[in-house]
């Protein structure tokens, strides 16, 4: 497979991780529908890490080591979250039902911190990878922006449901116009 292949299925991919995420978000904070958005999420997670890869394959030449780092960065972030996903989809049904007292102890206990802190790989991870798209001047400057502002407003919004659902479609579409530049000029 040639490069310019790959990056250009990885727009796909891209795509698919912003309605993905899109979905998956008005699903969760709608109510009602937590292990169906947490399924979601998990594949999303996967599609984005191939998203990430064609992105990176289409400007590493003009990000440097920043570029880099941001990158290893978001790609640990998209594995932690996906982990998450795991958990929320399989896992923590099942020991609600089962097991109700232990998934109480599991999330006030010692480990109970831990969960949200996956959050902060991805967000990280995001806004310096974003920052090396609008550096590198390969893809498009506002869906970098638009994916930052998307994800900073999502975690900044946790108690305002406006907030998260505008946090979660900036940063799907942002992901969507990546995805389509991509798609459409996969090599300089």
């Amino acid at each position: 497979m040639s490069n310019s292949s790959l990056v250009r299925w990885s727009g796909a991919a891209a795509i698919g991780f912003g309605v993905m995420v899109f979905v998956s978000g008005t699903l969760r904070i709608v109510g009602g529908f937590a292990v169906m958005a947490a399924a979601l999420s998990f594949a999303a997670m996967f599609v984005g890490a191939l998203a990430l890869i064609g992105m990176f394959a289409r400007q590493n030449a003009r990000a440097g080591a920043f570029g880099v780092i941001g990158f290893v960065v978001a790609l640990i972030g998209v594995m932690l979250s996906a982990s998450q996903m795991y958990a929320l989809t399989f896992i923590t049904p099942t020991l609600a039902e089962k097991f109700p007292d232990a998934l109480a102890q599991v999330n006030s206990g010692p480990l109970g911190f831990l969960f949200p802190l996956g959050y902060g790989p991805i967000l990280f991870g995001f806004i310096l990878f974003c920052l090396a798209v609008i550096r590198a001047n390969v893809l498009p400057r506002w869906a970098a922006v638009a994916l930052i502002a998307g994800a900073v407003l999502n975690v900044a919004g946790l108690g305002a449901v406006i907030v998260r659902l505008a946090g979660i479609l900036i940063f799907g579409a942002g992901a969507v116009w990546i995805g389509v530049a991509l798609w459409k000029k996969p090599s300089e």
